[in-house]
């Protein structure tokens, strides 16, 4: 069963997304995601997701992160449970 969750992202700290496979788009400014078992490092790099790029699709399991990268109110749309 999949589901959508919509997550402000912060630029101070990594936000927990949910548990991938999941396919992630962003609105609003960039994000910075992260595959990890626990909470990233603060200096943590990650790959960069743009608000005109496509959906990404995740296909790792894992818990994934997000941190925004720019001043702008940025969401990440997850689609969780997407294969």
């Amino acid at each position: 069963m999949s589901s959508t969750v919509v997550i402000t992202l912060s630029q101070s700290a990594w936000l927990p997304l949910g548990a991938s496979p999941a396919l992630v788009a962003v609105n609003g400014g960039e994000a910075c995601l992260v595959l990890a078992d626990a909470a990233p490092d603060a200096n943590a790099i990650g790959f960069k997701l743009r608000p005109t790029d496509l959906p990404l699709p995740i296909q790792a399991s894992g818990q994934l992160w997000g941190r925004a990268t720019s001043a702008l109110n940025t969401q990440a749309v997850v689609l969780l449970g997407a294969a």
